[in-house]
This record gives structure tokens, C-alpha cells and sequence, in this order.
């Protein structure tokens, strides 16, 4: 045999060799990435109206007690399904908190995460306290978050609708650890974090965060009126249960 033949027939040993080998090695999975979208359509795309309603500070409580800035994540804490698991934009509005995207797929957010804005923007205590709002995000579909929270609405006390852009003081969209958008939105706000309330549904980032001294309340599958509850008494003991 001459050189040129045993050099191809190893050649092609070799990658019958790898070939077998990437078959037998077990394969990654992402059970974000696989889950389906229709997991929390019983949740996510009610209106907030039928959403169950939320605790509330006591009317006796400090309103100095209460955090001075309350974070926000997006992607599956505010609304359902994430940005990577769908088409995108354009959107149509179907209705106050849902749209659908250019691929037919419908995105909604969660009653209680737009009924938490909502209570932070009117209510009394917070309102004295002069609360801030913020979101937290990575996702590398920013525009896309944009254009989405300039769609959905949040209702206060006297029923007048404002977009959830509109309710949020501070927005940090960009890739990297939780804590880097945490040291802006503190330079921004002038809030210390031992004065936040941080809501993700990622556990990961919510370790990280609460190492900064932050109040952080893991929420998966969404934020939930329990999930609120849990943060509110964070700061006060005295809270009205719905």
C-alpha cells in the first residue's frame, strides 16, 4: 500500500473514531431553551383585572421603611416567553399586557408584575416615600424590550393607564453580570442597596445581587402576589393581605 493510501485510510479511521465518539457523548440540554411556550399561559396572558389581588403597606407603617428602588427583571418576571424564544418584532397589540409577535406567537405578562408597578406608583406610603422603579435586564434584544414596554399598560388607583415605559425610572439593558447593571442603577438612583427590592427569576442572578446587600426575592415561573408579598415584608412587618 502506498504512503498516500495508508495516510487516507487513517484519515478516515480517525474520523469514523470521532464520529462514533460524538455519538456516544450525551448531549447538553437547556431546559429553558426547550421548555414550551404554552407552560404559563394560564398565568401570563389574563388580564390584569382577574389577577389575584396584592398585599399592600399598612396605613400605620413608616414609609421610610420602604425601598427606595424596586428592580425588575424581564425576560419570565415581567413577561412570558422570554425574547429569545420567539420571532420578534413587528408586534400587534392584542390587548393591554399581550401582544403577538411576527411568527404568530403570543407574549403576556404577568397580572401581578404590572399590578406591582401599578401599586408602587399610586399607593400612598410608597408614593411618600418616593419609590423608584427600574429594570435589570440582559437580554441582547433590547429594542425588541423597548417596543414591548412602550405596548404594555399599567393601571393605578384612579384607572388612568400609562405605559409600563412610562412607570420605570430607570432602564439597564446590557449583557454582562447582574451586578454591573446594580452599580449603575445605584449611581443613577442615589439608593444604597441595602434600600432595593430586586425581583428575577433566575437563582443565579439573585445570588449574585443579594450579595450587594440588596433584598432579592427569587420568582420562577413570574412574579406572583406571593413572590410581591415576600418582598414588601423585606422593609415592613405591618402589611394588608387581599
Amino acid at each position: 500500500m502506498s504512503l498516500a493510501s495508508c495516510a487516507a485510510s487513517s484519515n478516515g479511521a480517525n474520523r469514523d473514531a470521532k464520529r462514533d465518539r460524538d455519538r456516544a457523548r450525551p448531549r447538553r440540554s437547556n431546559k429553558v431553551k426547550t421548555r414550551r411556550v404554552s407552560q404559563h399561559t394560564d398565568v401570563a396572558f389574563v388580564e390584569p383585572t382577574l389577577s389575584k389581588p396584592l398585599s399592600r403597606p399598612a396605613p400605620s407603617c413608616d414609609a421610610a421603611s420602604l425601598p427606595g428602588l424596586i428592580v425588575y427583571d424581564l425576560d419570565d418576571t415581567i413577561w412570558f416567553p422570554e425574547l429569545y424564544m420567539i420571532a420578534g418584532a413587528p408586534f400587534v397589540k392584542t390587548s393591554k399586557s399581550t401582544v403577538v409577535d411576527s411568527g404568530g406567537a403570543r407574549l403576556g405578562c404577568y397580572p401581578a408584575a404590572l399590578a406591582s408597578v401599578a401599586l408602587a406608583k399610586s399607593c400612598g406610603a410608597f408614593r411618600e416615600r418616593g419609590t423608584l422603579i427600574a429594570v435589570a435586564s440582559r437580554t441582547h434584544r433590547g429594542k425588541w424590550a423597548r417596543e414591548l414596554m412602550d405596548a404594555f399598560e399599567v393601571r393605578d388607583g384612579d384607572d388612568d393607564a400609562r405605559t409600563l415605559a412610562a412607570c420605570v425610572d430607570f432602564v439597564d439593558i446590557a449583557s454582562g453580570s447582574k451586578t454591573k447593571h446594580f452599580a449603575r442603577l445605584r449611581e443613577k438612583s442615589g439608593v444604597p442597596y441595602a434600600e432595593m427590592l430586586f425581583f428575577d427569576n433566575e437563582r443565579e442572578n439573585i445570588d449574585e445581587v443579594a450579595r450587594l446587600g440588596v433584598a432579592c426575592v427569587h420568582c420562577p415561573g413570574g412574579l406572583s402576589a406571593d413572590a410581591w408579598r415576600r418582598g414588601l415584608t423585606f422593609f415592613v412587618d405591618d402589611v394588608v393581605d387581599p
